[in-house]
């Protein structure tokens, strides 16, 4: 189902009565709002194979597979380390990640969630693990 769109409705002062057009806008709201609690733009990523880094620099993870993506926030060819938040969708999104290191007996292991491949709104850093793997998890909102 189509997400409805959402109406401005007028906010009438005391004494007014209110038209039944707007009484239809408000059921368009009640739609709205019951398809995006019911059914929440979201998108679980995957990477299906091994992605070599770089010693000491920050490498973007390319996801090349979606489990889910009902609202096209993600691209698996173009751009497919970002999530894009579609025009109008702004507010709370909540971010979770997992990624998985090989065992390496030195330095540290980092995972971080940017905007713009810029700004650091979240992360974590561990010492790497001499043997098993070293698994970071992360949640933003």
């Amino acid at each position: 189902m189509p997400t409805p769109a959402y109406v401005t409705v007028p906010n009438p002062a005391t004494g007014d009565v209110v038209a039944a057009a707007h009484i239809d806008d408000l059921a368009t709201n009640s739609s709205y709002f019951k398809d995006r609690v019911d059914n929440p733009p979201r998108a679980r990523l995957t990477h299906s194979t091994t992605q070599s880094l770089t010693d000491g620099a920050l490498t973007a993870v390319a996801f090349d597979g979606e489990a889910t993506d009902s609202a096209a926030l993600h691209d698996t060819s173009t751009n497919n380390s970002r999530i894009t938040i579609p025009t109008g969708e702004g507010g709370w999104w909540l971010f979770t990640g997992i990624v998985e290191f090989a065992a390496n007996a030195t330095g540290q292991r980092k995972l971080q969630l940017r905007t713009d491949g810029a700004a650091n709104f979240g992360g974590m850093a561990v010492d790497a693990a001499a043997s098993g793997v070293t698994q970071l998890a992360i949640s933003f909102m």
